[in-house]
């Protein structure tokens, strides 16, 4: 009888990390069944052939205003990273957080390249100093992010529309990316400006936006 193994009887990683777990597992389970780790070896390779390719460069803001950009490249791993956040979902709403979650990590990968990964919420950094954004530059910069995400065909329920400004006050003017729901024609803002450099974007209707409203994402 052969030894027992534990391990074929574990859940198979996710993500990038499947093909290397089939490697590892290769090279280190000598008593595994060589049939299951060659059949391992094949989907995962498989798998890996058929991810989505990377989408081709593009620029970034890099400070406030959005004065100066920087090209960034986005590895083919990188942008799995971002598809994996879109597969399996059903509808609208879960589109839409999804969607926040994407731009959260597009933050986090543009700003590793760019030096925005230092990006704090708001206009903390008044000073505007080095990797510091204002709602101008996060407005373009989602703008850019969520235009890749259609252009890549992640978007099943949403199209992206024009930035929009909003003037509550005399100097009190905000920008925001917006999309809209292809199902109820309802416009939503997607704001990055509120949180720090990879946090969620904030997302909701339009309307409650203009007005300075808060809520939860939904």
């Amino acid at each position: 009888m052969a030894a027992h193994d534990p391990a074929p009887h574990r859940p198979l990683p996710v993500g990038t990390d499947r093909l290397n777990w089939a490697i590892m597992y290769a090279r280190f389970r000598p008593t595994a069944d060589p049939v299951r780790v060659l059949a391992i070896g094949v989907v995962m390779t498989l798998y890996s052939l058929s991810a989505p390719a990377a989408p081709p460069a593009f620029s970034a803001c890099i400070d406030y205003a959005c004065d100066e950009r920087r090209e960034v490249s986005l590895r083919a791993q990188d942008w799995r990273q971002i598809s994996d956040l879109f597969a399996g979902i059903h509808g609208a709403a879960a589109e839409r957080n999804s969607i926040s979650q994407a731009i959260a990590s597009m933050e986090q990968l543009v700003g590793a390249q760019t030096g925005t990964w230092q990006d704090l919420d708001q206009n903390s950094a008044d000073n505007g100093g080095p990797g510091q954004l204002d709602c101008i530059a996060e407005s373009i910069n989602s703008t850019t992010y969520l235009r890749l995400l259609e252009q890549t065909g992640l978007l099943r329920w949403h199209t992206v529309e024009e930035r929009v400004r909003r003037q509550r006050w005399l100097v009190a003017i905000h920008w925001t990316a917006v999309i809209r729901d292809t199902d109820t024609q309802q416009l939503y803002a997607v704001d990055s400006w509120y949180g720090d450099n990879g946090a969620p974007a904030q997302v909701q209707p339009l309307a409650d936006w203009r007005q300075g409203l808060y809520p939860p994402l939904r």
